[in-house]
């Protein structure tokens, strides 16, 4: 779903009373959807907004309190070499 509005491959289908959109990118796969009404994608895009904002408010307060919580302002930071071992 979120690949057919990032690529505008869907359209409004308003006939005969019908209130849904239709993904032009179905595939046929199990987990993707072909069409989706109004309502449900007025739901999703609203728990994903919601949900958006809790991670980043609970990110913003975690960062808030590290030195208080660690004790420390200095973070070391352990970057991997491309085997994945620490440098």
């Amino acid at each position: 779903m979120r690949n057919a509005f990032a690529h505008s491959e869907y359209f409004f289908d308003t006939m005969n009373q019908n209130r849904r959109i239709i993904l032009d990118n179905y595939n046929g796969t199990p987990w993707e959807l072909d069409q989706i009404g109004y309502d449900d994608w007025s739901r999703r895009f609203v728990y994903s907004a919601l949900l958006s904002y809790y991670l980043f408010n609970i990110s913003h307060t975690k960062r808030q309190s590290l030195i208080q919580d660690l004790g420390t302002d200095v973070y070391p930071i352990n970057l991997p070499d491309k085997k994945g071992d620490p440098l």
